[in-house]
C-alpha cells in the first residue's frame, strides 16, 4: 500500500519528490529528495517543472508566487 502505488508517471514522481524535499523532517532526508527531483526533471519540459513546483507548494499548504 501507500502513495507510492498512484505514481504513473515522471511528473507525478517530480511532484512527489518536489513535496518530499519540501516537507522532509531532516535536511538529509530533503538532498536526497531532491537528488531524486532533479534526476526526474532531465525528462520533463521546462513548463511541467514549474507546473510541478507549483503543484508541490500548493501540496505542502504554501502559495506559489505568482510568476
Amino acid at each position: 500500500g501507500g502513495m507510492m502505488e498512484t505514481i504513473t508517471n515522471n511528473y507525478d514522481a517530480f511532484v512527489m519528490a518536489l513535496t518530499l524535499a519540501l516537507t522532509a523532517p531532516s535536511e538529509e532526508k530533503s538532498a536526497a529528495a531532491i537528488v531524486i527531483a532533479e534526476g526526474i526533471a532531465l525528462c520533463l519540459t521546462p513548463e511541467d517543472i514549474n507546473k510541478a513546483k507549483d503543484e508541490a507548494l500548493i501540496a505542502c499548504g504554501l502559495c506559489p508566487e505568482e510568476a
